[in-house]
C-alpha cells in the first residue's frame, strides 16, 4: 500500500508550501480550495504556473499513452489536485467529477468526492457539494476527508436552509469533538437554533 506521501510521483513538490503570498492568494488554508473572492485573483504567480501547467501535461501524455496503465488512477488524481491548487476549478471539477464516474470503486473515490464537493462549494453551489461530501462519507474511512466532508455537508446543508444541516452540525461535534471546525460546527448549531425561533 502506498503512503500518502508517495501517491503520485510530485506528491512532495505539491505538498512543499509555495511561498506564503502564493499560498495566500490561492487557496483557503483549512480546505485546499482556491478562493472566490475579489480580493484574491487565485491565480498563482506565472513561474508556478508553468510548473503546474507541465505537470498537468505529463499526467495528461501518460494517461493518453497507457490508457489502463498501472499509475493511470494516480496521473488522474494529480491532475484533478494540480488543477485545483492552480486555480483552474472548472478543469479541476470536470476531472473530478469524471472521475467519480468513471471509478466508483478506487480506493481513491472519497478524497477526490470531497475535493469535488469544494470545488462546488467554492463556487457557491452547496446542493452539488452535498451530494459530493455524501459520496465522499460514504466512500472512505480517512479521518481528514471524513471530518472535511462532514463538517462542510453540514455547513451547506445550513445555508441551503435545510434542517438537516444542525442534525449534521451536531453529528460533527459528536464524531469530532476536538476537530478542526469544532468552533464553526458549535457556531452552525446555534445559527440553526436561531433561525428555528
Amino acid at each position: 500500500m502506498l503512503t500518502q506521501h508517495a501517491r503520485s510521483p510530485t506528491s512532495q513538490w505539491l505538498t512543499t508550501d509555495p511561498p506564503t503570498s502564493m499560498r495566500d492568494s490561492m487557496a483557503d488554508a483549512s480546505t485546499g480550495v482556491p478562493q472566490a473572492s475579489a480580493s484574491t485573483t487565485g491565480s498563482p504567480k506565472p513561474s508556478y504556473r508553468e510548473g503546474y501547467a507541465s505537470a498537468v501535461a505529463a499526467w495528461r501524455r501518460y494517461r493518453a499513452d497507457y490508457p489502463n496503465g498501472i499509475l493511470r488512477v494516480e496521473a488522474d488524481v494529480s491532475i484533478i489536485e494540480t488543477l485545483a491548487r492552480s486555480g483552474e476549478t472548472d478543469d479541476a471539477l470536470a476531472e473530478a467529477t469524471d472521475f467519480l464516474r468513471r471509478r466508483p470503486d478506487s480506493e481513491r473515490r472519497g478524497e477526490i468526492a470531497r475535493v469535488a464537493g469544494d470545488l462546488y462549494r467554492a463556487r457557491g453551489d452547496c446542493r452539488q457539494a452535498v451530494g459530493a461530501y455524501q459520496i465522499a462519507l460514504s466512500a472512505t474511512r480517512s479521518r481528514d476527508v471524513t471530518e472535511a466532508a462532514g463538517f462542510h455537508r453540514a455547513a451547506c446543508l445550513v445555508r441551503l436552509g435545510d434542517a438537516a444541516g444542525v442534525d449534521a452540525a451536531r453529528a460533527y461535534l459528536r464524531s469530532y469533538p476536538d476537530g478542526r471546525f469544532k468552533k464553526q460546527a458549535a457556531a452552525l448549531v446555534e445559527q440553526g437554533i436561531s433561525a428555528n425561533h
